[in-house]
């Protein structure tokens, strides 16, 4: 079951028709410690008390569940992985333009607040105006926020692209940004990282526990802060000499999540129960 939001789910962890059929969960909600997460542990804690085994996609979700009295034993990390052989080649290929190392910055998701594209876009114009030889930036999604795009100097509006497209334009940028306000894993910093790209996001971005290390293959910074975000645009901009370098040890970090990798986790699980 995919979580507890929907009540078909929560009807299926009740039914005693199902009672003896053991029940798996696969959560990414972090731990924000809100009042209606401190309220809901009441309730909650009775739903995964029926779970033999919680898939979590990292640590912030994993907080959760203990928070919730999910013991150690039952909880499994990986829920989500990604088509790592397809990005990972990109970071040679970049690497061998004949302009060397792109120098622009990329941004890949909906057109919505939660992503952040408001501040994104902020930070952008206040980095334009920091340096004298701006990067663009480069956006791919569609949302109702599609219109704020038109007109914003350096920006280029892609609008929404297949994944395969989404390989190609991954090749021709150099750094990826996500200014997400509420983002509970994004598998988008992932494929960045396998992309061999330097990452810039957000702290509330759940995936950067795992992915993004900074000043090693990325910076994270504060949510919704636009200048912060500015000045981080602004240092990979400087330091363009080590995106290449950064890009590589991402890639790194984002082999943990291959496909393979995927399928290795939810086998071995299995054949754990099993015994």
């Amino acid at each position: 079951m995919t979580g507890w939001a929907h009540r078909a789910y929560r009807a299926l962890l009740s039914n005693r028709e199902l009672e003896s059929v053991p029940k798996w969960m696969a959560v990414d909600t972090p731990w924000r410690g809100t009042l209606r997460q401190q309220l809901g542990r009441i309730v909650l804690r009775g739903i995964v008390r029926r779970v033999e085994r919680v898939f979590v996609a990292g640590e912030r979700a994993w907080q959760y569940m203990r928070r919730l009295q999910v013991a150690e034993a039952k909880i499994r990390r990986g829920v989500y992985g990604i088509d790592y052989e397809s990005f990972a080649p990109l970071h040679e290929q970049r690497a061998q333009l004949p302009g060397g190392w792109p120098r622009r910055f990329l941004f890949i998701g909906r057109y919505h607040w939660h992503k952040g594209l408001e501040t994104l876009l902020e930070a952008y114009a206040i980095y334009r105006k920091s340096v004298t030889d701006p990067w663009p930036l480069g956006c791919c999604g569609s949302g109702e926020l599609e219109n704020h795009l038109a007109g914003r100097e350096g920006v280029e509006n892609f609008g929404f692209r297949q994944p395969g497209e989404i390989i190609q334009i991954m090749r021709s940028h150099g750094a990826f940004v996500l200014a997400s306000n509420f983002d509970p894993w994004p598998l988008v910093v992932v494929e960045a990282c396998a992309a061999g790209l330097p990452v810039i996001c957000t702290e509330t971005c759940g995936s950067s526990v795992e992915l993004v290390r900074s000043y090693h293959n990325g910076l994270t910074v504060a949510t919704g802060d636009a200048g912060m975000l500015a000045g981080a645009m602004k240092w990979m901009h400087g330091h363009a000499d080590r995106m290449p370098e950064m890009g590589r040890r991402g890639r790194e970090l984002a082999a943990a999540y291959s496909a393979q990798m995927w399928a290795t986790r939810w086998a071995e699980t299995l054949r754990e129960f099993q015994k």
